[in-house]
């Protein structure tokens, strides 16, 4: 199995399947929920996730907020066209 999301290498329902079984995940309120659904999808989608985040170069990773208590964070590796979130 990948760390992170190998996004290439798993069907889109196993890797909603496994967001949504995550003890993180299941902690958060069914709006905000909804919220990290749509903001994955969008990134999944994107031809370009780096530009949906704001860079943090002090991690050299991206963050993209959802509201002001939560952000997804998440590196893009180009060479395998992969997602990884942390």
């Amino acid at each position: 199995m990948c760390q992170g999301s190998c996004l290439n290498q798993l069907p889109q329902s196993t890797f909603y399947s496994m967001v949504l079984d995550s003890y993180q995940f299941k902690n958060l309120d069914l709006k905000v929920q909804k919220q990290v659904g749509e903001i994955l999808s969008e990134l999944i989608k994107s031809k370009n996730p780096a530009l949906l985040g704001e860079y943090k170069s002090n991690m050299r990773v991206f963050a993209y907020d959802i509201g002001r208590k939560y952000r997804i964070i998440y590196n893009v590796n180009w060479s395998n066209d992969t997602i990884e979130f942390i």
